[in-house]
């Protein structure tokens, strides 16, 4: 319990963003959806593949700025609400499994993986809102446009939250 009490004095914002997130995406009973055979192996290699471009950050030098996210692309495969449980799963591997440690887990998981899956989906809803209804319309402003919009909006938020 005194852990989970640092973690909370050491990272407020980022504890706040994903207590927020898993109420909000609770509500939708997201492993409903995970009853369905089709959608299983999908959702375990999201896990696997999410889990190992994270740790990549670890590896590489510092001086080479890698941001792989792939938050959007859960949004997209899977729904908000799965995405955000998928999150926080890959959040909880690399805290045991990479040497990331417990405190840029969850760091990583709030900034990389909640608040761009987050923004994804608001963009991706005005997109649909907005925009008319054709397969282009989706691939190109849902797929990339929006993304783009969701990951830059994040960097400005982090900004924000923390200056350098």
């Amino acid at each position: 319990m005194d852990r989970l009490a640092a973690l909370f004095e050491q990272q407020p914002l980022a504890c706040g963003i994903w207590l927020a997130a898993l109420l909000a995406s609770t509500l939708f009973r997201p492993w409903q959806s995970l009853r369905a055979p089709a959608i299983q192996n999908p959702w375990l290699g999201a896990i696997v593949l999410v889990s190992a471009l994270w740790s990549l950050r670890v590896l590489l030098p510092q001086a080479f700025a890698l941001q792989l996210s792939a938050a959007c692309l859960l949004v997209l495969m899977l729904g908000w609400p799965l995405a955000i449980w998928t999150l926080a799963l890959v959040s909880l591997v690399l805290a045991t499994v990479s040497p990331i440690g417990t405190e840029q887990a969850v760091w990583l998981g709030a900034w990389q993986g909640v608040v761009p899956a987050t923004l994804g989906l608001a963009w991706g809803l005005a997109t649909r809102r907005f925009m008319p209804r054709h397969l282009m319309v989706y691939i190109l402003g849902r797929g990339f446009l929006a993304t783009g919009l969701a990951v830059m909006s994040t960097a400005g938020m982090l900004h924000l939250a923390h200056p350098a």
